[in-house]
């Protein structure tokens, strides 16, 4: 008895090295999947508007909140991203009595110079709560033309994208055309959780891709400081520049030509987020930065 029992601890001894072996090659691939997935993201060069939620900040910077009520779910989520870390979902608020109507609002973009848009994002929604059976609540988005002050154009929800063709609560990748926005420039969408006593609704990776035109929201070449900025901003570039200041409403704030290095005196603005275009040439870029 007692060599048949050394017998069978010395069996169950190796099952638990093989067991061990494989969880820990299971793991080596995990890590090595979500390293490859994130070096294929797409980038923000080319791109009018391209956001992750990679950072962890919410919103993130020049995006904003709007709500019928008091309270948000929109917020940053890292449980089941498309890619990456994050992404970020609105969740059924069950303390409310009445619509839940929340919007999640991107920076004002121009769309003045551009031939062409493209909108692509993913997102996740529960068929059983949103379709079928039950129709309590759905996912929108629209489009302002007066930098998100009003919103009157619906251009998608979550039925636009072949219902039999995605489950539940799985990512599935949406496209609309923005065409009949090109020469606006104070564009600016709004992806809205509508509804009552429905489920979550989730998004990741939103991209706008356009044809023709020459802005885009990152400059290796330039860069504003400080930022943020109290009294003044400077912009960094190798050669003199026309410079636009607009509010993250869209108002033209302050316009002059600069000189390299020259300081650009913001004392009248109120604190807050706003835009900078800054033409080298016929390139346009924009920047950043937050007066406070």
């Amino acid at each position: 008895m007692f060599t048949f029992a050394k017998k069978m601890k010395g069996i169950y001894s190796i099952l638990f090295i093989f067991w061990m072996v494989f969880m820990i090659s299971a793991q080596v691939s995990k890590i090595n999947t979500v390293k490859h997935a994130l070096h294929n993201y797409p980038t923000k060069e080319g791109n009018v508007l391209y956001e992750g939620f990679e950072s962890g900040v919410f919103p993130p910077l020049g995006w904003r909140l709007q709500a019928s009520g008091n309270r948000m779910t929109w917020d940053t989520a890292s449980f089941d991203p498309y890619e990456g870390h994050y992404y970020v979902h609105c969740l059924y608020d069950d303390s409310l009595t009445s619509v839940q109507d929340e919007y999640l609002i991107t920076p004002v973009l121009d769309f003045s110079t551009f031939t062409s848009a493209v909108l692509h994002f993913y997102f996740q929604f529960s068929k059983y709560w949103g379709i079928y059976p039950h129709n309590n609540y759905d996912l929108y988005v629209l489009v302002s033309t007066d930098s998100g002050q009003t919103f009157t154009d619906t251009i998608w929800n979550e039925t636009m994208v072949d219902t039999s063709t995605w489950d539940s609560y799985e990512w599935v990748k949406a496209e609309v055309s923005l065409n009949n926005y090109v020469g606006q420039h104070k564009v600016a969408l709004a992806f809205v959780y509508h509804g009552f006593d429905g489920a979550e609704a989730a998004l990741d990776q939103i991209q706008i891709e356009t044809v023709g035109g020459n802005i885009s929201y990152e400059s290796s070449s330039l860069y504003v400081y400080p930022n943020p900025a109290t009294n003044y901003i400077k912009i960094q570039s190798s050669r003199p520049v026309h410079l636009k200041v607009f509010s993250a409403e869209g108002q033209l704030m302050l316009e002059k030509n600069m000189l390299f290095f020259e300081k650009v005196h913001i004392n009248d603005l109120a604190p807050g987020l706003y835009f900078l275009q800054v033409f080298e040439g016929e390139k346009c870029n924009v920047l950043t930065f937050v007066k406070q």
